[in-house]
């Protein structure tokens, strides 16, 4: 090369061409980036030059505007910078000041760094090109962390030399680089200090406190305290000398033995014979890992996996983890078909993925595979197999892990171990469940008391010569890992006032650890912090656009750091404490670099979705998060789909409202099927929030209408959908729905025939507009209606539709609920066959474990029916495992619906006694219904007929209290419990209103019990031949028909004694 005609590109500064004997050339921000990005990253394919420059533009375009580009260089240089064909590189001769300073930065020759700019094409903005500009903010940040560190090691050089003026204007210009540098500040204190300018010293002090206060909400170091307290009195602060980091004994990086846990490995060692699993549960660094790994290596061999941070945010990554792991350390292991099938829905190298979970029973087989798996694992060998740090768990693989545990417990041990204080709603209750049921031992690990910790220290093998606070067990709590974290910055300072400048808490401790990294072993731990887990030397290297070549050295240093300890962080706390102190210029560089890693590596949508997010791009993380939650929903995990789905909608409002508004209206009807009330209507106010349309509006009416409908309010369901009405003009399907909900509404509110008017005319209009999909749940609601108004024939032909397009639709749900429903109306008409041949279908779909809504309710039904045919045995077989159910649900209110029922099987056993004392204890439940108030009244006083004459008078009156809220079916019962109650002219006239209201209703068993009571009621009133005349008439019904009633032996007992 010769230097009279060499070119050079200075981009450190203002981006300029250079040439010996000639001004400078200062460039454009386009040529600037061309030349910058061929000298760092080496020759380029034209197409990606041409992307990375005019990513707007068509690549003929971009390609046209790289040429001309090209041209005007040559036309400024009088000759070629750029050389190639489709390849472009620059000129052999041509140098870029950056990558001098890259290879004097590799040769340790940081003094020279210190003669260029501090800022990379100085006034270049490259906005508009968004993947080169993401490029250009890590190499500035890598020029900057280079210059730090060369300031830091030129300041330590001058201050030793006695130089302090000139150190003085280094650590100035490193506090301009780095404001929240504590150790910059603390130099600068000694510095002033040490030129006789003690107030300038304390000022630094005051202002290093303020910019931690203001920027990282934390107060200085123990050790910066003590300098200003050293300033204060007047002792001339040492110079410290340059010196390397000590190698740590191995017994300070894990101490030989475990000490002070005798009470907690007892309680192991009866878990362990009591085949139990264990939780250990503690704060972080309090030996939960350490004392889990050495009792499991105690007794024999062991698995030992860990969750990881970041788990959290994918359904099943932990499952995941973990069912690799097990494969990966047993090669070989035989899995039948359906097992290899199964856990095919994590691991698709083990064959393709079947249809998606959509039944607990579903779940429950994949759940049961994974049990297999273990089973498989230890029928090799029997072992202890220990889950690590089970709150970065996801909850999808914590409720499977909650199946393993029950599983598992008679074919392999299992020690489980969790920070206390992060202990969620979920893994509590799976605590709880396994706790009560004997299955796990819960152990509790405390901080070390201080005796325990001077045993700890002693097994150290400390030079006596070590200096250590006097205050250790009050600054630590006893915690082990924050005593062997104060240890070690004891030991790396190795001087009197490093082993006083013990922090308080173990933050300040690793925090002190990672100032002293150099500056590019530092950006490779911020790099793994921001990938979080399952990170390696390949994925830290794309992180941070560099070689793994390139990035050995630093990975040598943070392992000779305990920073990480092969592909994971020695405590997860140094993880969080490198990313809560994130540089704001790199942060968004570090998450989009690491999101792109993971993409190529297939992670979860869910944590790329919180990387880009995190990297300021949010419309990439919402349309992730919408392929999280159609993941999470088609896994059958409603809770997190919902919850993805609301994630994206925040991230939409301001970028694309009508995606917003759909996640919302999707996050709402997953929330409906899950039942919670309350975030069910958080997301709605959202989603009324979210609607800028008024046909938006109306349907977010339309699904506000819904909820209240749900929890029972028709006032309120009622108001919701007319407001809805009134904004649905334009679309009649909505109108339809929305008059569906009315008529619901108007139900809840007792005003039946108004209800029935409204649901039929959706009907018409639903059935008009072929919406198909709307009509069997309003035929379903119709039929219900019609059975509260006793028109019983019409509801059943409803009942009956619906089922028939349930069926076809192939929705279990639809088709229980509306069995059912089928199976009430016809049993109160007293068409029995019909009515088992109904519930007989719900039943099945249950025991089939299709579906299970009210766990019990199917059986009561049938109990009903069967109390009804005089079948009490098998009735009272389904009262048992009903009330059973009801009881494990925890559904207070349905096991005293249940329980009235079942009284009134005991009082057609004539058990009177027990009914009476069963319906008074459904009685003295608070939230028993109207209806079952009335069904207690009427059954406690037929039961006390005979005996309490006078009680059974008080709860009929009661009962009469309330009659104007009765259905027609519910005023006859009360008008016949009264009938057998009173003298014989009222007995005559009201078994006549009885006989007139059952007539008029199609209610033929109560007419035919109602004209037994007149006939009873005529012969104790001297009206015997009319008595008998009536009498006859009935028992001739029901010999001539086939009646299958409950009521037939009563009303023969009653009526044969009135024949001659």
């Amino acid at each position: 090369m010769h230097p009279q005609t060499a070119w050079s590109f200075q981009a450190l500064g203002f981006p300029r061409l250079c040439a010996p004997h000639r001004a400078p050339f200062y460039l454009d921000r386009k040529a600037a980036a061309l030349l910058l990005y061929l000298g760092l990253e080496g020759p380029t394919a034209r197409g990606r030059l041409a992307h990375l420059l005019w990513p707007d533009r068509t690549e003929k375009v971009a390609r046209n505007n790289l040429v001309h580009l090209m041209r005007r260089l040559h036309a400024n240089c009088g000759r070629e910078l750029v050389e190639g064909a489709e390849v472009l590189s620059l000129s052999a001769d041509f140098e870029v000041d950056l990558v001098q300073v890259r290879e004097q930065y590799l040769q340790g020759r940081h003094q020279e760094l210190l003669r260029y700019p501090e800022v990379l094409l100085e006034d270049c903005s490259y906005d508009d090109c968004i993947d080169f500009d993401d490029w250009l903010l890590a190499e500035r940040e890598r020029w900057r962390d280079w210059l730090q560190q060369a300031l830091h090691t030129e300041c330590a050089r001058l201050e030793v030399a006695g130089e302090f003026d000139a150190a003085l204007e280094a650590v100035r210009r490193l506090i301009s680089l780095e404001p929240v540098s504590e150790e910059a500040y603390v130099r600068m204190m000694r510095l002033y200090y040490l030129i006789g300018d003690r107030n300038a010293a304390l000022k630094a002090y005051q202002k290093c406190c303020a910019v931690l206060r203001e920027e990282l909400g934390a107060e200085p170091l123990p050790q910066t305290v003590t300098l200003m307290q050293e300033i204060q009195r007047g002792t001339r602060p040492a110079v410290p000398a340059l010196r390397s980091r000590p190698l740590l004994p191995l017994a300070v990086l894990r101490p030989p033995r475990l000490v002070g846990r005798e009470r907690e490995w007892e309680q192991l060692e009866r878990a362990w014979k009591a085949g139990q699993c264990v939780m250990i549960l503690g704060e972080p660094g309090v030996g939960k890992s350490r004392l889990a790994q050495d009792f499991a290596a105690a007794h024999g061999p062991g698995v030992f996996w860990s969750a990881r941070p970041g788990d959290r945010t994918a359904p099943y990554a932990s499952l995941t983890r973990l069912y690799a792991h097990l494969l990966e350390t047993f090669p070989g292991l035989e899995l039948p078909g359906w097992v290899r099938e199964e856990i095919a829905r994590l691991l698709p190298e083990l064959g393709d993925r079947p249809p998606p979970i959509t039944s607990e029973d579903e779940k429950r087989r994949f759940f049961e595979a994974g049990a297999v798996l273990h089973r498989l694992v230890a029928a090799r060998q029997p072992l202890t197999l220990c889950w690590d740090d089970l709150q970065f768990m996801d909850a999808a693989s914590l409720e499977a892990c909650a199946y393993l545990c029950t599983a598992l417990a008679t074919d392999l041990r299992l020690l489980m171990t969790c920070r206390s204080e992060d202990v969620n709603e979920a893994l509590e209750q799976m605590i709880d469940s396994l706790s009560g049921a004997g299955q796990l031992v819960r152990v509790d690990l405390q901080p070390l008391p201080e005796a325990v910790t001077t045993e700890l220290l002693a097994t150290l093998e400390l030079s006596p010569s070590l200096r250590l606070p006097f205050d250790l067990q009050r600054r630590t709590g006893g915690n082990p890992m924050f005593v062997l974290e104060t240890v070690r910055n004891a030991l790396e300072h190795g001087d009197a006032a490093g082993s006083a400048a013990i922090p308080a808490r173990v933050q300040q401790v690793i925090r002190g650890r990672l100032q002293r990294l150099p500056a590019h072993a530092l950006n490779a731990a911020r790099a793994a912090a921001v990938l979080e887990r399952d990170f390696d030397l390949e994925m830290v290297a794309g992180v941070l656009k560099t070689s793994e070549l390139v990035l050995f050295e630093a990975w040598e240093e943070l392992e000779r750091s305990q920073i990480v300890r092969g592909n994971v962080f020695v405590h997860d706390l140094i993880c969080e404490v490198i990313l809560a102190e994130l540089p704001a210029s790199l942060r968004q560089v570090l998450y989009r670099n690491a999101a792109r890693v993971l993409e190529q590596h297939g992670a979860e949508p869910a944590r790329l979705a919180a990387l880009w997010n995190d990297g300021g791009k949010p419309d990439h993380a919402a349309r992730l998060l919408l392929e999280a939650a159609q993941r999470a929903e088609a896994a059958f995990r409603l809770q997190e789909a919902a919850e993805f789905y609301a994630r994206a909608a925040r991230l939409y409002a301001s970028m694309d409202p009508d995606a917003a508004y759909r996640a919302w209206e999707r996050c709402v009807t997953l929330l409906g099927r899950l039942g919670d009330v309350d975030a069910h209507q958080i997301a709605l106010n959202a989603l009324f929030e979210a609607a800028r349309t008024p046909l938006q509006e109306a349907l977010a009416w339309q699904r506000q209408s819904e909820l209240y409908l749900h929890v029972g309010d028709g006032v309120r369901a009622e108001r919701a959908a007319c407001n809805g009405a009134r904004l649905a003009h334009g679309d009649p399907i909505v109108e339809a729905n929305l008059r569906a909900d009315l008529g619901m509404a108007l139900w809840l509110q007792d005003r039946n025939a108004e209800a029935a008017e409204a649901l039929e005319a959706a009907l018409a209009q639903l059935d008009a507009l072929g919406a198909e999909e709307e009509l069997p749940a309003n035929y379903s609601n119709l039929g219900i209606i019609l059975d509260h108004l006793c028109r019983y024939d019409e509801a059943a032909r409803y009942h009956r539709r619906a089922l028939e397009l349930f069926e076809g639709m192939s929705d279990h749900s639809g088709i229980l609920v509306t069995a059912r429903n089928l199976a009430i109306s016809r049993f109160e008409v007293g068409q029995m066959s019909e009515a088992l041949e109904a519930i007989a279908r719900a039943l099945e779909l249950e025991r089939e474990g299709e579906v299970l809504l009210h766990p019990g309710y199917s059986k009561v039904v049938r109990g009903r029916i069967l109390t009804a045919l005089a079948r009490y045995d098998a009735a009272q077989r389904d009262f048992e495992v009903a009330l059973r159910l009801a009881e494990e649900s925890s559904q207070a209110r349905y096991r005293e619906l249940y329980r009235v029922y079942h009284a009134e099987l005991l009082l057609a056993q004539e058990d009177f006694s027990a009914a009476a004392e069963a319906f008074g204890r459904s009685l003295a439940f608070p939230g028993l219904p109207l209806g079952f108030r009335l069904r207690a009244r009427v059954g406690r006083a037929r039961s006390l007929l005979g005996r309490e004459p006078d009680q059974a008078r008080a709860d009929l009156e009661a009962a009469m209290a309330e009659s104007s809220a009765y259905s027609p079916i519910q005023q006859v019962a009360l008008l016949l419990a009264r009938a057998r109650l009173e003298e014989p002219a009222a007995a005559l006239d009201l078994s006549g209103q009885a006989w007139d209201l059952a007539r008029a209703h199609g209610l033929e068993a109560h007419v035919r019990t109602a004209r037994a009571l007149h006939a009873c009621a005529l012969h104790r009133l001297g009206r015997a031949d009319q008595a008998r005349a009536l009498a006859g008439a009935v028992l001739a019904e029901l010999e001539a028909e086939v009646v299958l009633e409950a009521t037939v032996p009563e009303l023969r007992s009653l009526l044969q004694p009135l024949l001659p």
